[in-house]
């Protein structure tokens, strides 16, 4: 009997900690590979409309040092590292962030953002448009590009930075450019 329980136990306890790390994947017609962009790669072409109303594209961030962060507020890992990201956005105030929902209403997103008293520009997306040039799966992701359009840095939920790497990323890329 304790052998059966185990056998029903395990794979309960283990559907209870799915996180959005590790996604799941339903197969369908329209199967895509896993695809993410890397350090070195150009940021794709793209335009977003901020929570503000202010529209944002590719071309407004030439010249920019720039942090996107894709996430979703259901993500459990997303919640952990948005205040990592808060935190880092207050430390370095003068830092260019970006954060790009996915897959939920603008009102969630700022439901979630109010509650929590976060000041990080926003960008709430209904679908996964803007998250598929950037990456195929899993939140939160953090790309980090170059004044040129150019990836220095890509975080996916296995490797998420802290708020001091951040900064010294941050600190140490305007000294190169300076």
């Amino acid at each position: 009997m304790r052998l059966l329980l185990k056998f029903i136990a395990l794979p309960l306890s283990l559907a209870t900690f799915q996180s959005c790390i590790n996604e799941s994947y339903e197969p369908t017609l329209d199967v895509r590979p896993v695809f993410e962009l890397h350090p070195g790669d150009t940021l794709p072409s793209f335009s977003i409309k901020m929570s503000n109303g202010e529209t944002i594209s590719t071309c407004d961030l030439k010249g920019k040092q720039t942090f996107i962060l894709f996430f979703s507020t259901r993500c459990p890992d997303c919640r952990h590292f948005l205040p990592v990201m808060q935190q880092f956005h207050e430390s370095c105030p003068d830092a260019y962030i970006i954060a790009v929902s996915r897959d939920e209403s603008s009102q969630s997103v700022m439901d979630y953002w109010n509650s929590n008293g976060f000041s990080i520009p926003c960008s709430p997306q209904s679908d996964q448009t803007i998250y598929r040039l950037f990456a195929s799966t899993g939140v939160p992701r953090l790309f980090i590009s170059d004044p040129e359009q150019t990836i220095t840095h890509a975080f996916s939920p296995e490797n998420l930075p802290d708020c001091m790497s951040l900064i010294r990323i941050a600190t140490s890329d305007q000294e190169s450019v300076l």
